[in-house]
């Protein structure tokens, strides 16, 4: 063989040695993971049987509304709620209490249903030229933070959630509650009766508690292969949170919520505890609440 072919041939595999470990780093490339997110485009908005408790402002001229979320079997008139009404709409706000699914003892909605409520009134208040404020206590605290994954309408300025509770995925208590009512769910939609109602266990203030649910949505808030991980979801919001916690509230120490709100990057969240157990503490929160609102200029 010629010495410039046997040249070209030594030239062009050194070529490809050289090439070779670059075009792999280019085939090995993958996309960045998208950020995490909860996709509720495919469900139904939940279709609440009563209207939302609504508190106006008291000098009739409010530019911001606080939709709030009651919590696990609670309602909007659940006493406990009503002074943060009337703190707020003093200090200047519109509050939209809604019935949520979790009302009572007859749950009749599921997350994404929920969910996809919550962003109907807030764009009701935001064609009003209102911003809004999303917030929740204890169940619906919880559901306020994974509100922030979703997809938030434009009018959503901030989020507040005051002593949240459910997180099915820290409390090995509440697996083991609701074990065998998801197991009773499971078998319900193999069997093609998701959508049937049956009476299912949950996890209330460390009792158990029967509700009468569909399997669907009893599922939808309980398996944790479709209930979202409250350490996928802190991170991944990216409006400002203020976290309220309840001085003598269990769950404050138990599910460490100090450190869960350290997960929360995005700007201008805060972390307050505020005097109160569980409950009480809800009325001690109007004040830090318009504080922290007005210094983002809601």
């Amino acid at each position: 063989m010629p010495k410039n072919r046997i040249r070209a041939i030594s030239q062009i595999i050194f070529t490809i040695l050289i090439l070779l470990p670059l075009a792999g780093c280019f085939l090995d490339e993958s996309s960045p993971t998208p950020p995490y997110s909860v996709d509720c485009s495919s469900s139904a908005i939940y279709a609440a049987s009563n209207e939302p408790i609504i508190t106006l402002s008291t000098g009739g001229a409010a530019t911001t509304s606080v939709i709030v979320m009651h919590g696990k079997t609670a309602s909007p008139l659940s006493t406990h709620l009503l002074p943060l009404y009337t703190d707020l709409s003093n200090a200047g706000y519109d509050v939209i209490a809604p019935y949520m699914p979790w009302n009572g003892l007859d749950w009749d909605g599921s997350m994404c249903e929920a969910m996809n409520y919550i962003n109907s009134l807030a764009a009701q208040e935001g064609a009003k030229g209102n911003s809004v404020i999303i917030a929740g206590h204890s169940m619906g605290g919880a559901h306020a933070l994974i509100y922030g994954v979703t997809a938030p309408t434009n009018e959503v300025k901030a989020i507040i959630t005051m002593a949240p509770g459910h997180f099915p995925h820290l409390s090995d208590l509440m697996q083991t509650v609701t074990a065998p009512s998801i197991a009773l769910a499971d078998s319900m939609v193999a069997s093609g009766n998701g959508g049937s109602l049956a009476t299912f266990d949950i996890l209330l203030t460390g009792e158990t508690v029967q509700i009468t649910a569909s399997a669907n949505d009893y599922l939808s808030y309980h398996a944790l292969d479709q209930y979202p991980d409250v350490n996928d979801v802190l991170p991944a919001i990216t409006l400002p949170v203020l976290w309220l916690a309840g001085e003598d509230d269990p769950l404050t120490i138990s599910i460490n919520m100090a450190a869960l709100s350290s997960q929360i990057v995005s700007q201008n969240s805060d972390y307050v505890v505020v005097s109160g157990d569980h409950k009480t503490m809800v009325s001690s929160s109007g004040s830090p609440i318009d504080a922290w609102l007005s210094s983002l200029g809601l």
